[in-house]
C-alpha cells in the first residue's frame, strides 16, 4: 500500500475542517500572497513544524495533497479563476490560526468544525474575520483561552444554535463575540464550569431576538459589559461570584431586570446601566436580588458598592420599599433611584 493510501485510512474516520473561501476578498496593503485574487494560504504558524499532518482536498477537482510540514509551498493553493471555493482538511495541525492572517477575509463559511485543527489557545482565533459565517453542524468545542475567538466575525446562522459551542473546558470566554454584525437567536451554553472571566462575551451584538441569557460559572467573577450595547431585553440569570458588573447592561435604552443576577460579593459596579431602567424592571431587580439569593452570610456593611440608576423609579409599595432597605443594610448605596 502506498505511503499516501496508508495517511488516507488512519485520517478517513475523524471529523474534517470544511470551509468556504471567497478569493475576490483581498486585503489592503497585503504583501504576502494574500493579495492576489485567486490564491488562498492556509493560516499555518510555523508551517514547516512536524505537527501537520493533514491532507488537503479542494473542490475545483485537483488531487488531493497531504501536508505534513515538510512541503510549505502546499499551503498555498492557487486557483484558474477568482471565487468561492470549499477547502476541506482531514487530519490535524496544531498550529492553524486564521487571526492576524491577512486571508482571514477570504472566509466566508464555516461548514464542519474541527477540534483537530488549533492553536495553541484559542484567543483571536478567528478575529477580524468579517466576512465569515459559521454555520458548523457538528460540536465546536475550545479549550483554554478562548478571549475574542469569534470577535469581529459576520455572525452565526440564523440556525446555529450557540449550544454547540463547548466551553467547558475554557478557561475565559472575554469577547468571544464581541462586535459581530448580525443578530443572535440563542445564547451560550450556560455551563463554563472553568471560565474565570465572562466579560464584554455579548458586547455591540444584536441580542434583541434572545429571551434568556443564562450564566453558570462558579469561578467567574468579572461579568464587565457582558450584554454592553446588545439591547438584550430578556431575562438575564448569572449564578458566579460576581465582584464586578461595570457596564452590565450598558449602552442602550430599556435595560432588563437583573434580580437574577448574584450581586451579593460585587464592589464594581459603575455604569451597570447607563439609561433609565423600567419602573417594572427596578421592583423585579430589588425583589429578585433579596428573594433569589440566601444573604444569612454576607455580613452587614455601609457604603461598599455604588448601584447607579440613572434616574429610575421604584414603586411605593411596602415589598419593594423593604427590598431596597434591606440591600442597604448589606452596604449597597443607591443613586438616582427615587420612588415613584
Amino acid at each position: 500500500m502506498s505511503a499516501a493510501r496508508r495517511f488516507f485510512a488512519s485520517t478517513r474516520l475523524q471529523t474534517p475542517l470544511i470551509f468556504q473561501i471567497d478569493t475576490r476578498n483581498v486585503a489592503s496593503g497585503a504583501t504576502d500572497g494574500s493579495q492576489l485574487d485567486n490564491q488562498f494560504i492556509l493560516p499555518l504558524d510555523f508551517p514547516t513544524s512536524g505537527t501537520h499532518n493533514f491532507i488537503i482536498k479542494v473542490s475545483d477537482g485537483r488531487p488531493d495533497v497531504g501536508y505534513n510540514g515538510t512541503n510549505p509551498n502546499a499551503r498555498i493553493i492557487t486557483f484558474a479563476t477568482p471565487g468561492i471555493y470549499t477547502i476541506t482538511l482531514i487530519g490535524r495541525s496544531n498550529y492553524f490560526k486564521p487571526w492576524g492572517k491577512a486571508d482571514v477575509l477570504k472566509w466566508v463559511s464555516l461548514d464542519s468544525w474541527s477540534s483537530n485543527f488549533k492553536a495553541s489557545s484559542y484567543d483571536n482565533y478567528f478575529n477580524g474575520a468579517l466576512n465569515l459565517i459559521i454555520r458548523s453542524k457538528t460540536t465546536i468545542k475550545l479549550t483554554g483561552n478562548c478571549s475574542s475567538a469569534f470577535a469581529n466575525i459576520k455572525g452565526f446562522d440564523p440556525s446555529f444554535e450557540l449550544s454547540k459551542v463547548d466551553v467547558s473546558e475554557t478557561n475565559s470566554v472575554a469577547a468571544m463575540f464581541l462586535n459581530i454584525t448580525t443578530s443572535f437567536y440563542y445564547a451560550l451554553n450556560a455551563f463554563m464550569n472553568q471560565v474565570t472571566t465572562i466579560g464584554q462575551l455579548y458586547r455591540n451584538v444584536n441580542m434583541s431576538n434572545v429571551t434568556k441569557v443564562e450564566i453558570i460559572a462558579p469561578q467567574c467573577n468579572n461579568a464587565n459589559y457582558i450584554l454592553g450595547g446588545s439591547g438584550f431585553r430578556g431575562t438575564l440569570i448569572i449564578t458566579a461570584p460576581l465582584t464586578s458588573i461595570f457596564g452590565l447592561v450598558a449602552d442602550y435604552t430599556n435595560p432588563p431586570a437583573l434580580g437574577q443576577v448574584d450581586i451579593r460579593l460585587v464592589n464594581t459596579a459603575g455604569s451597570f446601566i447607563n439609561s433609565v431602567m423600567s419602573r417594572t424592571n427596578v421592583d423585579s431587580t430589588l425583589l429578585g436580588w433579596v428573594n433569589n439569593f440566601d444573604w444569612s452570610g454576607i455580613a452587614n456593611a455601609t457604603n461598599k458598592v455604588t448601584f447607579d440608576f440613572y434616574n429610575s423609579t421604584y414603586s411605593n409599595n411596602a415589598s419593594v420599599i423593604a427590598a431596597k432597605a434591606f440591600l442597604e443594610t448589606k452596604g449597597i448605596v443607591f443613586t438616582r433611584l427615587t420612588m415613584a
